[in-house]
């Protein structure tokens, strides 16, 4: 069964001179990425909640200008603008700050995980023969495809590794 393995790290290091991982994809399919993104989403949620609520004064702010525009009252309808430009102003600066802080909080969740799923790919490539790692899911790298790209696909084994880090780490705590 040793020998068996080896010639298949030897095999499938001929066969491909780059591993392939989509990290994304390992991150996402890994019970810590699935966890994460729970969280994530419940703090999008939150963002939404707010900015749906601000939306819907808004728009009533806006029907309510519509409505009185025929109002000779000069004094009513300058104040219903002003409140309705402060309503969009305040609109958009909360969805400036939600679309910052989505970032920030996304960011803060997956570094460590990416991280994780960057070490792991490394040592599965490594265990394989391979020297390089390109990360399929990155916008910005564009890659050879050597041998047959199926088989340089390592996303699986990273996300199987990952989840079986998680398992042990659930167990020792």
């Amino acid at each position: 069964m040793v020998s068996m393995m080896s010639c298949g790290g030897i095999a499938f290091a001929q066969q491909c001179k780059v591993a392939v991982v989509n990290t994304q994809e390992a991150i996402a399919g890994s019970s810590e990425g699935k966890a994460l993104s729970r969280k994530f989403d419940a703090r999008v949620g939150e963002w939404k909640a707010k900015i749906d609520v601000l939306q819907a004064e808004f728009s009533t702010a806006q029907r309510k200008l519509t409505v009185q525009n025929g109002n000779p009252n000069q004094a009513d309808i300058v104040e219903l603008k002003r409140a309705v430009l402060q309503m969009k102003d305040e609109l958009v600066v909360t969805t400036s700050a939600a679309q910052k802080d989505i970032a920030r909080y996304r960011e803060l969740l997956l570094a460590p995980i990416e991280k994780s799923a960057t070490e792991i790919a490394k040592a599965v490539a490594a265990e394989r023969g391979i020297n390089s790692v390109m990360d399929s899911s990155s916008p910005t790298v564009s890659f050879p495809i050597n041998g047959d790209a199926t088989n340089c696909d390592i996303t699986a084994e990273v996300t199987k590794r990952m989840n079986s880090i998680r398992s042990i780490a659930a167990l020792v705590k």
